[in-house]
C-alpha cells in the first residue's frame, strides 16, 4: 500500500494496482477481501476529490497571481472604444 507521502497520483496508481490484483484473484475477494475492495474504491474516491481540489486551489492562486489581469484588460479595451468614440472615430469590432 502507498505510504501517506506520496503524492495523490502515485497513491491513485498503486491502489489501481490492488484493485487490479483483487479482480484476478475473484474467489480470494469474495471470502476475504470485500471489506478490502469497499476501502480501496472510497480511498480511491477520495484522492480524486483530493486532486480535484488541489488543482482549483492551484488555479484560483494563479487567478490571484495574475491580480485579474483579464477583468484590467476589458477596462483598458472599454476605456479606448470610449476615448475613440470621444475623438469622433468608431472603433473596428474585433474579428
Amino acid at each position: 500500500m502507498a505510504s501517506s507521502s506520496s503524492t495523490p497520483e502515485a497513491r491513485l496508481s498503486q491502489l489501481q494496482a490492488d484493485l487490479n490484483e483483487l479482480k484476478k484473484k475473484h474467489d480470494r475477494m469474495l471470502v476475504l477481501g470485500t471489506s478490502r475492495w469497499e476501502s480501496l474504491n472510497l480511498e480511491i474516491k477520495e484522492l480524486r476529490d483530493e486532486m480535484l481540489e488541489d488543482k482549483l486551489k492551484n488555479i484560483k492562486e494563479l487567478v490571484e497571481a495574475t491580480g485579474g489581469f483579464g477583468h484590467r484588460l476589458k477596462e483598458l479595451e472599454k476605456k479606448v472604444a470610449d476615448l475613440t468614440k470621444e475623438k469622433g472615430k468608431e472603433p473596428k469590432p474585433e474579428r
